[in-house]
């Protein structure tokens, strides 16, 4: 099941989207979960560049960002600070990771495909059509498809 939806999401990736985010969906799909630092040095661009990429998978439904509060030490108080024991400052961080929910990128999907399958049938059907045909008997009209969909062969 697992390899179906791998595969669906690497069609979708590459019918709809640019190679970019065509790394990223791979990349995402071969590690699993990825911080947005770790993200940019695998698929080999800058930090700013794959975060707006994946922003806009994000949009999508494609891909799940997970934000984590992450403490570092600034390195102020290392070997050559004088006493040795002290770790240095210490300063908090915001780190996005970003990861595939599967649930919800298949229901993405389905979602997307339904508001085409709508659009696509929008444009095809249209509102004025002419019921040219009449039936003798109970006098209902209908329109030359209508009538060859009703028709009993045998």
């Amino acid at each position: 099941m697992a390899d179906l939806a791998t595969l669906l999401l690497r069609t979708i990736a590459r019918t709809f989207y640019h190679t970019e985010h065509i790394l990223i969906i791979d990349t995402l799909i071969q590690h699993s979960t990825l911080s947005d630092i770790d993200l940019a040095h695998v698929v080999g661009m800058q930090v700013k560049a794959a975060r707006k990429l994946c922003g806009r998978l994000k949009e999508d439904g494609l891909v799940s960002i997970q934000q984590r509060t992450e403490r570092r030490t600034d390195g102020s108080g290392g070997f050559m600070a004088g006493s040795g024991n002290q770790p240095g400052k210490e300063r908090v961080t915001h780190r996005d990771w970003y990861y595939i929910n599967f649930h919800t990128a298949i229901d993405s999907v389905k979602y997307r495909l339904l508001r085409l399958s709508k659009h696509v049938d929008s444009l095809g059907a249209s509102t004025t059509e002419k019921k040219d045909l009449v039936c003798a008997t109970c006098k209902s009209q209908y329109t030359e498809l209508e009538a060859m969909d009703s028709l009993d062969h045998s």
